[in-house]
């Protein structure tokens, strides 16, 4: 049973976190890319777009999508990494009473 719920809770952890990230970086690059004035404005879309159009098109388009890629990515990373630590100081704020010492550890193991 509990091998289960710990299978579920990691998949939709993993489908949860691909969802709102991905999402978060589509949404960044949308706003933070620099098109070219002669670019086709299908490269806003995503950045495979824009490497593809970029073939025809030139090498200032793929700078300017690299360069929002990046930036967007890079924010994202920040957004995980203040998530994973205000998670990890939830985490140590509650178990604080379950330490070496505290009325749970009295108990005897494997009961």
């Amino acid at each position: 049973m509990a091998s289960s719920v710990e299978e579920v809770s990691y998949e939709f952890g993993s489908l949860f976190a691909v969802t709102i990230l991905g999402s978060l970086l589509a949404y960044l690059y949308t706003i933070n890319v620099v098109l070219p004035e002669d670019a086709s404005a299908l490269a806003r879309d995503s950045m495979a777009a824009a490497i593809e159009i970029a073939g025809a098109e030139g090498e200032s388009l793929r700078a300017a999508a690299n360069m929002a890629f990046d930036s967007a990515y890079t924010t994202v990373m920040y957004v995980a990494a203040g998530v994973l630590a205000l998670g990890s100081l939830v985490t140590a704020l509650l178990l604080r009473a379950y330490g070496p010492g505290s009325e749970s550890s009295s108990y005897q193991t494997g009961h």
